[in-house]
């Protein structure tokens, strides 16, 4: 009876022990992005901005950004040439990253961590990333890919740290494969195939291995797949990137080539100077962060009034999907591709190489020589200054198109050129559109003067008077610094009515031109002060009035 106890917990041991060895934990991984000290700046500068505009919750977002609290998840793999282990995860995952941190969390609750790990390559097309943990650090029996694809309805298991609590917590999941082979170039600009499964995927699942059971591999498991998106609208509809493509990115990067080389980078600004001509989609890879953390607030949104309505729709698809950066990397490469595309660019030469630090490199617009500057992020070669592309705060008077709001209301006196003493009020309501264009609605009324008739036989001259308008006008909103001067003029028509003993009303019309001094105070709230001049005449009237040149003072506030 002993000897058999003995045995039994022996084998219960050793199960145990060979659980703990299979364990998914020791080769999956938490990816925390380590971001750039002029990243950081720029994000909380960023975030400081939007606070003040008034955006919070989008201000909140972007100071927890760049605390670094954003994680998603990566699997371990190891290079058969020099048994070196490296972790595989989404670009987007690592997009902005100087460094990664990444943390194994093992079943005895302990964590192990390899902090500021190198980013050794990335692939915007299919959305991959590679990481080398240390030199030297050498993980047991890590992953590997499954030599066939998966098929349709073949049972697949997802492994990896979704937020929970706000804290990436471990998660493993169990489905079908329910599409083993979808194009979907929405998600995927290569056209490569992906995978579409039903197994749990949530946000911080990204980079995650897709799995399939096999007694055979490491830990009881082989990789299919790279889990990467989840659709929202449908039930159990996520989507993982094939190991087949996860592989050849993984030789691609391996191989050995000196991607810091002289030869590298003049391939790679000859690529920059191709893909150009063909739209900002195509340069996204190549705009570094350093080029991003240089953009100044205020020159990201006058970028952004500026920009087409398709830039404007992909930056705000980028910060909903809170990847702030990306929208910065968006309003540049849109900038450059269309500078770019206006005119004949070649490689001329390289000065003073080296494959550390900032590198010139000159081009050629036409007969103008342009010097650019290039740096490694993330394995590549990427641009990080082009002199004839300039993002640096502009101090001169610029047309804004981002200037508008929905609503304001102003307060109007017009004092009568022609006639000493006699003055009217306007309280107004304005709307702008795309900038240019002003409608809105009006009360006035005050003090006129009245030509000799029957009615003013006292020798009176002056009548007072109640009516309606409505505006509709063109405006050209100059900003110079935190400062709008807005000329503007507009059309006016309605009806006025004289008070007390006077019978009888009209039709009154005219116009006001003039200039508006504005300054923006909160989102789209805006404090405004114009000097001006009214013409107002009548018709249909039983008393004649006579027609008014005044000036115009105003105060007025958007909301």
């Amino acid at each position: 009876m002993k000897h058999g106890l003995v045995f039994t917990l022996f084998f219960i041991l050793l199960g145990t022990l060979n659980a703990q060895r299979n364990s998914l934990r020791e080769v999956v991984a938490t990816v925390r992005p380590v971001y750039s000290e002029s990243t950081v700046t720029f994000l909380n500068s960023f975030a400081d901005h939007l606070l003040d505009q008034g955006y919070d919750s989008l201000s909140v977002q972007l100071k927890r950004y760049a605390k670094g609290n954003s994680f998603g998840s990566g699997f371990a793999i190891t290079n058969v040439v020099d048994s070196q282990t490296y972790i595989l995860t989404n670009r987007h995952v690592v997009a902005q990253a100087q460094f990664v941190d990444v943390e194994f969390s093992l079943e005895d609750q302990s964590v192990k961590t390899f902090t500021n790990c190198k980013i050794v390559s990335v692939d915007f097309d299919d959305d991959l990333a590679l990481i080398s943990l240390p030199l030297g650090v050498r993980l047991d029996r890590t992953l590997v890919f499954a030599t066939q694809k998966a098929e349709d309805g073949e049972d697949v298991f997802t492994a990896g740290y979704p937020g929970l609590a706000d804290k990436a917590s471990w998660q493993i999941g169990k489905g079908i494969v329910s599409n083993s082979s979808v194009h979907l170039e929405e998600l995927i600009p290569s056209k490569n195939s992906i995978i579409q499964h039903t197994a749990q995927v949530d946000p911080g699942s990204s980079g995650g291995p897709l799995l399939r059971k096999n007694p055979d591999a490491p830990r009881g498991y082989e990789v299919v797949g790279m889990n990467t998106w989840k659709v929202s609208e449908r039930e159990n509809a996520n989507f993982s990137i094939q190991s087949s493509i996860i592989q050849s990115f993984v030789d691609a990067s391996l191989k050995g080539e000196n991607k810091k080389s002289k030869e590298s980078l003049q391939k790679q600004v000859t690529d920059f100077i191709g893909f150009a001509k063909d739209g900002y989609k195509t340069i996204l890879p190549f705009i570094s962060y350093e080029y991003i953390s240089m953009l100044s607030i205020d020159k990201f949104f006058e970028l952004y009034g500026n920009a087409n309505p398709e830039i404007k729709k992909v930056v705000k698809y980028q910060f909903n999907e809170e990847s702030p950066i990306e929208a910065v990397r968006v309003i540049i490469a849109s900038v450059i591709a269309d500078n770019m595309s206006k005119s004949s660019w070649a490689f001329e030469n390289i000065e003073g190489f080296s494959n550390e630090g900032l590198v010139t490199v000159n081009l050629r617009k036409g007969d103008q020589l342009v010097k650019t500057s290039w740096i490694t992020d993330q394995g590549r070669w990427r641009i990080s200054q082009m002199e004839s592309v300039s993002f640096a705060e502009n101090k001169k008077f610029r047309i804004d198109n981002s200037y508008g709001y929905l609503y304001s209301v102003t307060l109007v006196k017009n004092f009568d050129l022609n006639h000493k003493g006699l003055s009217y009020w306007e309280l107004l309501e304005t709307t702008t559109f795309q900038s240019y264009y002003t409608l809105g609605l009006g009360v006035n009324g005050g003090t006129l003067f009245a030509l000799p008739g029957d009615f003013n036989e006292d020798g009176n001259n002056t009548t007072t008077f109640m009516g309606v308008e409505v505006h509709a006008g063109v405006q050209l909103p100059l900003k110079y610094g935190p400062l709008y001067v807005v000329p503007y003029f507009r059309t006016i028509g309605g009806l006025d009515f004289p008070v007390a003993e006077y019978d009888g009303g009209g039709i009154s019309y005219g116009y006001r031109l003039g200039v508006e001094l504005t300054t923006h105070l909160k989102g789209d709230h805006y404090l405004m002060a114009s000097l001006g001049y009214r013409n107002k005449s009548f018709i249909s009237f039983d008393t004649p009035w006579d027609p008014i040149s005044s000036l115009s003072l105003s105060l007025g506030y958007s909301f």
